[in-house]
C-alpha cells in the first residue's frame, strides 16, 4: 500500500508515460476492455495507432499482399515437408488440411466414429460435422 504522500504510478507500455494508479484515472487515461481488464496502452497511443492505420490503410494492405506473394513458395515447401513426414509415419500421424499441421491420428476421429481429413479441433470450430 502507498503511504501518505506517495502515489503509485502505472506506465503505458508504448510511450512509457506515467499515470496515477487510481480507478478514476485509469478509467479516463487507459480504459477497460470487455473483460474488465485494463488496457496496456494509454488512450493517446491507441488513438495515434488508430489514426495511422486509417490514414495508411492502402499502404498496409499492399505490404500484406506483397508479403503473402513473397512467402508463398516458402509456405508451400513447409506444407509439403509436413505431408511427407505424415506419410512416412505409417499411419501414426496425419496431416490436417485446414490448419496445416501434423497431429496424432486420434485427433481425426470424431465422437460419431467418422474419420475426416481435418483434425477434430478444426471441424468443431468451423462446422458441426463431428456431432
Amino acid at each position: 500500500m502507498a503511504e501518505k504522500g506517495e502515489t503509485k504510478y502505472i506506465k503505458c507500455c508504448c510511450c512509457k508515460c506515467k499515470y496515477i494508479d487510481d480507478v478514476n484515472h485509469i478509467k479516463i487515461d487507459f480504459g477497460y476492455n470487455r473483460l474488465n481488464e485494463r488496457f496496456k496502452t494509454c488512450l493517446k497511443c491507441r488513438d495515434r495507432d488508430r489514426e495511422y492505420r486509417n490514414n495508411n490503410y492502402d499502404k498496409i494492405q499492399e505490404y500484406g499482399k506483397q508479403y503473402y506473394i513473397n512467402n508463398k513458395d516458402k509456405r508451400n515447401e513447409q506444407r509439403q515437408q509436413l505431408k511427407a513426414i505424415a506419410e512416412a509415419s505409417q499411419g501414426k500421424i496425419k496431416y490436417c488440411y485446414r490448419c496445416y499441421k501434423n497431429y496424432n491420428i486420434e485427433l481425426f476421429k470424431c465422437p460419431n466414429g467418422n474419420v475426416y481429413n481435418s483434425c477434430y479441433k478444426c471441424l468443431c470450430s468451423r462446422s458441426k460435422q463431428c456431432i
